[in-house]
């Protein structure tokens, strides 16, 4: 691999953490907000006229939805944030854009999402970041934690 095709580390901004800490405060609000839901709801379903295997088996799938759709995401963000702060450290990388593409989540309105190869590596940056830079373009990309992303363009790609 050669020097420019390596990923580079760089320090975090002041900034940059307190942010992150920002981040892991609202994660863990958000973690303890829900457990108080389905605690809530588990009670409500006890507490009515159903019956109680029927409860106990409805909590329960509620329960593993919650976990595995609301906590565990949570706390791969919280681990994430807290290894970026005690690695001191941001992505990034500086290569020439292979390809550019764009993705609907709904082929019916939903999001889009904009992606680009940097040296056949892909990435997902911003709307603004994606119609500022075209392939051949030699860029700097950045991840600043958390979750987002910069890309500025260094030189323009040779046009034919």
């Amino acid at each position: 691999m050669n020097e420019r095709n390596k990923h580079k580390a760089k320090p975090l901004t002041e900034e940059e953490k307190g942010r992150l800490k920002s981040a892991i405060e609202f994660d863990y609000f958000f973690i303890a907000f829900f457990i108080l839901v389905f605690v809530s709801v588990s009670f409500a379903f006890l507490n009515s006229k159903t019956n109680l295997v029927s409860s106990i088996g409805l909590i329960f799938i509620i329960g593993l939805i919650f976990i595995f759709f609301i906590i565990k995401p949570t706390i791969k963000r919280i681990k994430f944030a807290k290894q970026a702060i005690n690695k001191n450290e941001k992505y990034s990388k500086e290569g020439y854009i292979t390809k550019k593409r764009t993705e609907l989540s709904d082929p019916e309105g939903g999001f889009r999402y904009y992606y680009i190869n940097i040296d056949n590596t892909e990435y997902q940056i911003s709307d603004d970041n994606y119609k500022l830079i075209n392939e051949g373009d030699y860029v700097y990309y950045e991840v600043k934690p958390p979750l987002y992303t910069e890309v500025k363009k260094i030189t323009t790609a040779n046009k034919i």
